[in-house]
Parts: structure tokens; C-alpha cells; sequence
């Protein structure tokens, strides 16, 4: 079995880690590139500012951040200081992946309706997660000449606590969640209730498989870079998948559900509609539809029909249930400028 720990061994992990930390930085600083416009909406004013977008910003920036010092703490082969310059890029990495668990939890206690209960277990998770996330950063960094920064020492017990504790909590919600969704599905077949539930099923199985692969090589205690090489991996996953999430559910609430139908005539004068999807318009707007006529054929006369909707707020709330008008209401705030996302049309 090769040492782990000899000065040939920790050279090679250290580049490897160097290796890693470059191509996930690259990764992450795209990935904010190409989604730069979302924060643009809010500059703009094309999206209404809303408290709970404040975490979505802090996992996103937090890990860009850590990203960017982590680039600078590799190339860097001198006048570092290197163990605060450690003790930050751990704290903001870590910090990155509460935030990111926090946004799931967030949607969940909306689901709930602000149960009481839901927020008690929710809170005490998240105390207990952030109480190892503080504990993280102690670490001990020495400077070699001509290598740079060096990680000689690592408190794996906290971090590998961290890692397990953040998969159970990731866990906890999707259940949660999960469980409130499948009631909600079952009644209302809405649209909404699909996104929240895939969204968190796919950065649940990210962030889970990002943070073992982390745990394991924590667990292992191989040597102290080996301890945290995959960490930086496990930082970039979980804030892309939970930053995607929060703007999937702010792009579908900005665009809303569609409402259309059209219909066939046929031989024996029945009309047969078909439903499609055009814009959702807004309580009080008028959608301005037209009816046109096809020439007669040998199958028959064909009739594309349109009709004027106006979508009536009071008759939304007649046709809905009070759960989901509450559920789309409160999960507006991640984003939406509608005042719901599930809108009927009443014919005028």
C-alpha cells in the first residue's frame, strides 16, 4: 500500500488537487456567466425583489467566491498567508453549501404553508447544520518554496459531520416535500406541483452523490489533501443545482401556465376541442382571438375556432382550491411578478 503521507505523494495530490480545483472553477465561473441575466432582472427591475432570492444570491456568490480564491491560492507560489487564506476558502466553500441546502428548505415550508411543526424541524436543522459549518474551518496551511500553499492539517470528524449532516437534512426535505407534493398531485394535477417535485428530486440526487464522494475520501483520512480534494466538486454541484433549481421555478412562474383551445367541426356537427397554449394573460386582460374558416374538402368543413378569454381573478378562486392558490402565491416570492401562477379564462 503506497504511503499516502510521504513528500512524493503529497506533491502528486497536491497537483492533482490543483488539477481539480481549476477545471470545477471553470466550470462554476461559466455557469454564472451564462446565467447572468437573472441577476439582471432584478437590476432592471424586470423582477420584483423579494426577501428569499437573498439566499439564492449568497450560495451563488458565496461559491464564486471560494471559487476565485481557490484559483488565486494555487497559482500564487508566494506572499500568501497561507492558513487564513484556507480558513476562507473552507468557510465560504461550506457557507456555499448551507445556503444551497437552505433554498430547498425554504420551498418546503412554503409546500407546508408555514406549518408551525415543519418550521420548528426545519430551523433546528439548520442550526445544527450551520453549527459544523462554523466549526469547519479549522485547518492548519503552511508555504513550501516553489509549491505554494500547503494543507498539512484538517479536522476530518467536522467535515465528514458536515457532509453527512448536509446529505441527511437534503434528505429530510425531499421527503418533506415529496410527500406534500404526491397530496397535491393526486387532486390537482397542477403544473407547478411538477416542477418543485423534479427540481428537487434532481438537486437532492446531485448534491447526495457530490457530497459522498466527498464523505468517502474524508472518512478514508488518506492524508490531509486527500482528505478534502473532492470538496471543491461537491461545493460547485450543489450550488449549480440549487441555484437552477430556485431560477427553473422563477422562469415558470414569470412565464406562467397557457390556456387555449380550438375545435374541429365535423360531418355530423359536433365540435371537437383540442387544447394548446398561448400566453397567460394577466386578472382583467383581454386575449384578442380570431375565427377563421377553411374551404370546404371532401373530409368535411374545418373550422378553426378562438374565442375572447378574460382571466377573472374571483373566478380563478371559485374554480381552485384554497391549497394551491396559497401554495403558487407563496412560492411567487422566488421570482414571480404574477400574483398566482394557476389562472383560469371565463368566456366574455
Amino acid at each position: 500500500m503506497p504511503d499516502w503521507t510521504s513528500p512524493e505523494a503529497q506533491a502528486k495530490q497536491s497537483a492533482a488537487l490543483t488539477l481539480i480545483t481549476h477545471t470545477f472553477a471553470g466550470i462554476y465561473f461559466w455557469e454564472v456567466l451564462i446565467s447572468l441575466d437573472f441577476e439582471w432582472s432584478y437590476i432592471s427591475g424586470r423582477r420584483k425583489f423579494r426577501y428569499p432570492i437573498i439566499i439564492y444570491f449568497l450560495a451563488r456568490y458565496l461559491a464564486l467566491a471560494a471559487m476565485i480564491g481557490a484559483v488565486i491560492g494555487f497559482d500564487v507560489k508566494s506572499g500568501l498567508n497561507c492558513r487564513p487564506f484556507f480558513i476562507f476558502l473552507q468557510m465560504t466553500g461550506n457557507a456555499s453549501g448551507g445556503m444551497a441546502t437552505i433554498n430547498l428548505a425554504l420551498r418546503t415550508i412554503a409546500i407546508w404553508e408555514r406549518n408551525r411543526y415543519i418550521i420548528i424541524v426545519i430551523v433546528l436543522l439548520i442550526l445544527g447544520h450551520w453549527s459544523l459549518i462554523l466549526q469547519g474551518g479549522l485547518l492548519e496551511a503552511s508555504q513550501i518554496p516553489g509549491t505554494g500553499c500547503v494543507i498539512v492539517h484538517t479536522n476530518v470528524v467536522v467535515l465528514t459531520a458536515n457532509f453527512v449532516f448536509s446529505m441527511a437534512f437534503d434528505l429530510v426535505v425531499l421527503i418533506l416535500t415529496a410527500y406534500k407534493l404526491l397530496q397535491l398531485r393526486g387532486s390537482h394535477q397542477n403544473g407547478l406541483v411538477n416542477v418543485l417535485f423534479y427540481d428537487g428530486l434532481i438537486y437532492f440526487i446531485c448534491a447526495f452523490l457530490a457530497n459522498l464522494v466527498a464523505t468517502v475520501f474524508m472518512t478514508m483520512n488518506l492524508s490531509p489533501v486527500m482528505s478534502i480534494i473532492f470538496n471543491v466538486p461537491s461545493t460547485v454541484v450543489c450550488a449549480i443545482a440549487s441555484t437552477r433549481a430556485v431560477r427553473s421555478l422563477a422562469t415558470y412562474a414569470a412565464d406562467g401556465p397557457h390556456i387555449f383551445y380550438s375545435g374541429t367541426i365535423a360531418d355530423n356537427g359536433s365540435i371537437q376541442f383540442r387544447p394548446h397554449l398561448l400566453p397567460m394573460a394577466r386578472p382583467g386582460q383581454i386575449l384578442s382571438l380570431s375565427t377563421t374558416r377553411e374551404e370546404p374538402s371532401q373530409e368535411g368543413v374545418h373550422v378553426r375556432m378562438e374565442r375572447m378569454v378574460r382571466v377573472d381573478e374571483e373566478q380563478k378562486r371559485k374554480s381552485n382550491t384554497r391549497k394551491t392558490e396559497q401554495l403558487d402565491s407563496t412560492l411567487c416570492t422566488y421570482g414571480s411578478n404574477n400574483d398566482s401562477l394557476d389562472m383560469k379564462g371565463t368566456a366574455v
